[in-house]
This record gives structure tokens, C-alpha cells and sequence, in this order.
């Protein structure tokens, strides 16, 4: 699924937020979540 830049942006705004504010053991878990929404592999989203 490709995602529109807008709509990819959108996403990593919303996922900083809630990765900025969350405890390390909950980062995993969004991080992944994130790498299945955007297409992006886990070690370059982290």
C-alpha cells in the first residue's frame, strides 16, 4: 500500500507524538506499528 506524502506525513507526526511521550517499553510496540502503516523497515524508522 503506498501511501500520498500528506497522508505519510500526517502519520509520522501523529506517531512522534506518541512516541515522544510514552515509556520505553510501549516504544517498541509503535515503532512497529508505524513500520506496517508507512512501508518503511524498522531500522530505518528508528
Amino acid at each position: 500500500m503506498e501511501l500520498s506524502m500528506r497522508i505519510k506525513r500526517a502519520v509520522i507526526d501523529r506517531t512522534y507524538l506518541r512516541y515522544k511521550f510514552t515509556t520505553k517499553s510501549k516504544k517498541g510496540l509503535i515503532l512497529l506499528e508505524f513500520c506496517e502503516i508507512s512501508g518503511y523497515s524498522r531500522k530505518y524508522a528508528s
